[in-house]
């Protein structure tokens, strides 16, 4: 998070983020972003991952606090804000994965086929966040810029230990979103999930 404009939260420049004009423009494992809500939009983003068929994987929390991974469509995850793919993964970019790597880690843990959906039972600001679940998706590591920029206990790169408090638990997630039911019969729309993410279908 090096440097703010009006609509994104710039990290490390010369690194820009891509505006995302529409679904189109996007590709299976795109790390994307949008501003939050109100004050907190202009300087902390809520971030997911793309996975086509217009959806949106995400982490979030209900009112109490819980951690969610959940499935949306790509209007609902953009809220009506503008929406970027982010490109810069500092210090981790060595460790990007492909984009269909990308996708299939955020389907794994939605769908719990590799068994680490428990690991998102808690949502914190500052020790486990919408961007720790991305970066996790991307990298294999749970890094968040943004906590690493405004945390004050900020120790580790994008990894804290303290306590948590209300405003550290909600300010980075959103309120549970209603998950699409406009999919095509190819798309995976059963909570029990399938034994594996058709990657044939998956475009780059």
């Amino acid at each position: 998070m090096g440097a703010v404009n009006s609509t994104s939260l710039v990290v490390n420049p010369p690194h820009s983020p891509q505006l995302v004009s529409d679904t189109d423009s996007l590709n299976h494992g795109d790390v994307i972003f949008r501003p939050l809500e109100g004050v907190y939009g202009r300087l902390f983003n809520h971030f997911g991952i793309y996975i086509g068929e217009k959806d949106v994987i995400h982490f979030t929390c209900d009112p109490n606090g819980a951690g969610l991974v959940e499935r949306v469509d790509y209007e609902t995850f953009a809220q009506g804000k503008r929406v970027h793919i982010e490109i810069d993964f500092s210090p981790n970019n060595s460790k990007k994965r492909p984009g269909r790597r990308i996708a299939q880690s955020a389907l794994n843990i939605y769908y719990n086929l590799d068994g680490t959906k428990s690991d998102w039972d808690t949502y914190n600001n500052i020790t486990l966040n919408c961007e720790h679940f991305a970066s996790f998706c991307a990298t294999g590591l749970k890094y968040s810029k943004q906590t690493k920029k405004y945390s004050p206990s900020s120790r580790d790169p994008g990894s804290f230990s303290s306590s948590s408090s209300s405003s550290e638990t909600s300010l980075f997630s959103v309120s549970p979103m209603i998950p699409s039911s406009n999919r095509s019969p190819n798309s995976i729309s059963s909570n029990n999930g399938p034994s594996s993410f058709p990657l044939s279908n998956m475009g780059p």
